[in-house]
């Protein structure tokens, strides 16, 4: 038996004899509240940093912007390279979601075999996980062949541009060679990409006057129907890269399983959603002004330009050009090769926690990784399946957090292994 298999097991075996101190982790997080709006994550991250630094590791702390903290640390190995990264947000949705709770949004406690509250999925249950596992090895005192970085930023929620963004483009010892991620998932699927995340701003300008005598043009009006116009983006096409043809089919029947019949179009599909709109003072009164805010998902093989191209020639042939079209963000899609390294090394240890083969997938929302995707650094997507996110009622399961660390404690050893 090789020293590298005596490591992981004896790895693994610490981490299940403290799983309960894994739970409490979480639990602990959980009942920090870090809603983004308003993203404030400060709170949070002064117990992540004690709780780091209570391990003997020394944590870095940047605040680019005020209110949305990061946290880097880093446990050294025999060589500087390969550098793995263990990405997590501290960020979270907000709890009112305009239904009640069945309890306390930010309860943090075990009841039949779940973890309840705001974040437990998205993503303290994923963060817990990565962390646990990551303090084990300095606790143990495994020496990896290189290096292993935690970081730890806010924002996510609202786009990253102050979290992951930010610290990729100031910050080089987060550049690592891989990235693994806890964001939900689920452990029956390992994610290795995500669709491109484009919002924009649809604003008209106009005169505000009295509605009982003007021919003004109404301002609301025209955004609505510049928003009718934009669900044409569905029909633009793209041709996706040969190499992850056949992840998309397997990634439109993941959506069909989780999401029911239809789900799977949204895979490989342009898909449009209005977000918000707000215009118009008083009811009487002609709108001077209206702002819809407009999310579109597209698919590998749509860029950002043709879509943003698109949307403008279709408001214009509409008769909407003075509808102005910003983007607010914009995203390409992002993938892992199938055969990258890191896939395959969290797939088997995906394999020998659950005892079944993963799908590997694609996803059609967003997460961190994209950035380090855009950055050449491969980047995989393992976390515990998510109960009511950005809903009433959020929970993860136990089993579902001492899966994914065992999963991420695994992949930390194999990764390094020769």
């Amino acid at each position: 038996m090789s020293t590298q298999s005596v490591t992981k097991q004896a790895f693994l075996a610490e981490l299940n004899r403290r799983k309960d101190e894994l739970v409490k982790l979480c639990c602990d997080l959980v009942r920090i509240p870090s809603e983004n709006p308003p993203g404030d994550t400060t709170e949070v991250a002064e117990f992540l940093t004690t709780y780091v630094e209570g391990k003997g590791i020394k944590v870095n702390r940047y605040e680019p912007k005020k209110g949305l903290p990061i946290l880097l640390a880093t446990i050294e190995g025999l060589r500087q390279r390969p550098n793995l990264v263990l990405n997590a947000h501290m960020d979270e949705f907000v709890a009112e979601v305009g239904k009640p709770w069945v309890y306390c949004p930010f309860a943090g406690e075990v009841r039949n075999g779940r973890i309840l509250g705001r974040g437990a999925s998205d993503m303290k249950g994923g963060l817990s996980a990565s962390l646990f596992a990551f303090t084990l090895v300095k606790e143990l005192g495994i020496r990896l062949q290189g290096q292993l970085t935690l970081t730890l930023v806010s924002d996510e929620e609202t786009g990253g541009k102050w979290g992951a963004e930010w610290l990729l483009d100031n910050v080089q010892e987060a550049c690592g060679d891989a990235c693994l991620s806890g964001e939900p998932t689920g452990t029956d699927q390992v994610v290795i990409g995500e669709k491109g995340a484009n919002w924009f701003s649809l604003t008209a300008s106009g005169k505000s006057t009295h509605a009982a005598y003007s021919m003004a043009a109404n301002t609301i009006e025209m955004v609505a129907k510049a928003l009718v116009v934009a669900q044409g983006l569905q029909e633009l096409r793209g041709a996706v890269p040969s190499d992850i043809m056949h992840i998309v089919e397997e990634s439109k029947k993941a959506a069909e399983a989780k999401f029911g019949k239809g789900a799977g179009r949204n895979v490989d599909h342009i898909v449009v959603s209005a977000g918000t709109i707000r215009g118009g003072v008083k009811v009487n009164m002609v709108p001077a002004y209206c702002e819809a805010q407009l999310d579109t998902r597209a698919p590998w093989g749509i860029s950002s330009n043709q879509i943003g191209s698109e949307l403008k020639r279709m408001l214009g042939e509409a008769g909407l050009e003075e509808v102005k079209c910003e983007f607010i963000i914009r995203n390409e899609p992002t993938y892992t090769s199938p055969n990258d390294r890191l896939v395959q090394v969290v797939a088997e240890n995906v394999k020998t926690q659950t005892g079944s083969e993963p799908r590997i997938t694609l996803a059609p929302w967003f997460t961190d990784t994209r950035f380090f995707r855009r950055k050449e650094i491969p980047s995989v997507v393992l976390g515990p399946k998510d109960y009511g996110m950005a809903a009433e009622n959020e929970y993860i399961t136990v089993e579902d957090l001492l899966t994914v660390a065992r999963v991420h404690a695994g992949t930390i050893v194999d990764y390094f292994a020769a």
